[in-house]
């Protein structure tokens, strides 16, 4: 927490100093926040199983893992932002709920997602694979190898080994719900902090200043200085606060989800190891 407080202090005063030496440099610029042509709000849903799998192959999840972590973030991105909307200005209840989706939805597949897995294993076992290899007989025309040949029969090796099917092994015991939600929570923390408009706000103190700098007059008075450099550190302390509200909000939500799945509790659960 005091290593994010620190790097969002360093990117808020970095933001505002960037954006204003690029003001005094180019006339041009503009402060426009958003595109004047902006994009249908439905286009930005593909684009969330997209950054989740690039966080997952980072990350060196499992594979098998990897479609659960994809809908677990694409519905924490849902919940976080409707509700932003709904209560727009409050971005502690947003950040909440969303955490509060992805957090009730990974423990649940931390507490029957090996059931889940087996009783999908032993339906195919027992029950699908054989009218798939009947499939594959009849309608494929995949026939099964054929038999040894002399010389393999006179080396010895004269039973179909390779051939028998091994059953795959069982697993015993809860997944890890904090490794299911890691992804989701990497896409809530910069849409949380996108939502509260921190980032944005040093457009507006880095325009005051190449203002200050650029509007032709010679004359620098204390007042604007001071009016600049207090500027910064609003906008600096902006971040800070907001990358405080988010992990509180985030922290709450997974706590509550914690809550309704394991009403009892639950030991050795690594839901605030990050």
């Amino acid at each position: 927490m005091v290593y994010a407080i620190i790097y969002s202090l360093f990117l808020g005063f970095g933001i505002t100093i960037g954006t204003a030496f690029y003001g005094i440099m180019d006339a041009n610029a503009t402060s426009a926040t958003s595109c004047s042509s902006t994009m249908p709000e439905p286009y930005f849903f593909p684009f969330v199983p997209a950054f989740a799998m690039c966080l997952i192959i980072i990350n060196q999840a499992k594979w098998k893992q990897a479609p659960m972590m994809l809908v677990i973030a694409f519905v924490g991105y849902l919940v976080n932002f409707y509700s932003s909307k709904r209560f727009s200005g409050n971005t502690q209840v947003s950040n909440t709920l969303g955490a509060l989706a992805i957090g009730v939805m990974a423990n649940t597949y931390s507490r029957i997602g090996s059931r889940v897995e087996n009783w999908a294993l032993d339906l195919w076992e027992d029950r699908l694979r054989h009218y798939w290899k009947g499939f594959k007989r009849r309608v494929l025309r995949i026939k099964k190898k054929g038999s040894k040949s002399v010389k393999a029969l006179e080396e010895g090796s004269a039973h179909e080994t390779e051939s028998l099917y091994v059953r795959q092994t069982r697993r015993v015991g809860y997944s890890l719900a904090a490794a299911a939600m890691l992804p989701a929570i990497f896409v809530q923390v910069p849409s949380g902090i996108a939502v509260s408009g921190s980032l944005v706000s040093g457009i507006a103190s880095a325009d005051q200043i190449a203002r200050n700098a650029t509007n032709g007059s010679t004359v620098v008075n204390t007042s604007s200085v001071a009016e600049s450099v207090g500027s910064l550190n609003n906008v600096a302390f902006t971040v800070g606060y907001s990358v405080i509200q988010v992990a509180i909000g985030i922290t709450v939500g997974l706590f509550l989800s914690a809550i309704v799945v394991y009403p009892f509790g639950k030991k050795r659960s690594g839901l605030f190891s990050f």
